[in-house]
């Protein structure tokens, strides 16, 4: 491939953050991965930051057993995964690239390397496939649900375009990240959602996400993960995420209120046709039609609910679960 104009030079200075919470066993299988991959990158002054999130700092021993110079441990006292992005941020704000992976994931072989090819011919951001592994024994109404399929993104090729992207594998052009002042907005650090705003953001304002097909990472789902409780929960909070980002991308009043006439609209619509469609699954004794159509519906019920302005705090570790009059 020809280099372009205007294409990007090497990295001269590069952070790879891994937020984490209470994952020690999971942390440090990612850790030894990405390690292995160092020597693919053409520079040597790369640090991995490990944020953690968790008071007890269970991710401190982890990172004291690797026992390597180029992994820091750093705590994030305050809660919530939109304040240990901030973090990590801050921490690579003079950086020329900063590559965001979550504690749970094994990256494949190349995968570094692949997201540093794309950026130096793209611009702003890269972005890479997340490929959820989950258990052939776990409940057929959850397995082929669609729970955890991420099959939409399956058509794109490297060098593609897309608006918006979770943070869990993103590289991040600093130069790009500064020059727009840009962060994570914490109102969203319980309920998540933070990394659509964040990336819509980046997006609106004339930067491209560039997809990377090579930079393919796994994730494989926990045992914790595999009740129907926990992924109603997850639909019900990913609904209420799209409306909610909806809402803070709306500069207007006028526009708030238009968007959440449509929200209440596509809600209900989700609803209704969700509700319908469970019905049917279990008249033909279908898990998958079950399965698809109950998260349809619970999606529909989050982002009804997130048009009122009512917020499902999906990482809140006490208390409440549900907040109302967010102000997004």
């Amino acid at each position: 491939m020809t280099e372009p104009p205007g294409s990007a030079p090497d990295p001269a200075r590069m952070s790879i953050a891994v937020p984490t919470y209470r994952r020690p066993v999971e942390l440090a299988n990612l850790l030894r991965l990405v390690l292995s991959q160092l020597g693919d990158l053409p520079t040597d002054d790369v640090r991995i930051l490990v944020i953690d999130n968790d008071p007890d700092q269970s991710g401190r021993p982890v990172v004291a057993a690797i026992g390597s110079a180029a992994v820091s441990y750093l705590q994030e006292r305050r809660p919530g995964v939109a304040a240990v992005r901030n973090r990590a941020l801050r921490e690579a704000w003079s950086d020329d690239v900063l590559i965001f992976i979550d504690d749970d994931q094994l990256p494949d072989d190349g995968w570094l390397r692949g997201l540093v090819s794309a950026w130096r011919f793209s611009g702003e951001a890269v972005a890479g496939p997340v490929v959820s592994e989950v258990p052939q024994d776990a409940d057929g109404w959850i397995r082929n649900g669609g729970f955890f399929d991420r099959s939409y993104r399956n058509s794109l090729v490297t060098g593609d375009e897309i608006d918006e992207v979770a943070t869990t594998n993103l590289l991040l052009d600093m130069r790009a990240i500064r020059s727009r002042g840009l962060l994570f907005d914490e109102r969203f650090g319980l309920s998540g959602g933070e990394d659509s705003l964040f990336t819509r953001t980046l997006t609106r304002s004339g930067a491209r996400i560039i997809w990377a097909a090579e930079a393919r990472v796994l994730e494989r789902v926990p045992a914790n993960r595999l009740s129907r409780s926990w992924v109603s929960r997850r639909a019900i909070s990913s609904g209420n995420g799209v409306a909610r980002v909806r809402l803070a991308l709306e500069p207007s009043a006028n526009g708030r209120l238009r968007t959440r006439m449509s929200l209440m609209t596509a809600g209900l619509a989700r609803c209704g046709g969700g509700a319908i469609g469970a019905v049917g699954g279990m008249l033909r004794r279908s898990d998958a039609t079950r399965g698809r159509s109950t998260r349809t519906m619970l999606r529909g019920v989050g982002m009804f609910l997130g048009s009122l302005g009512i917020t499902y705090l999906e990482y809140a570790r006490e208390g409440r679960r549900w907040q109302f009059g967010s102000g997004s």
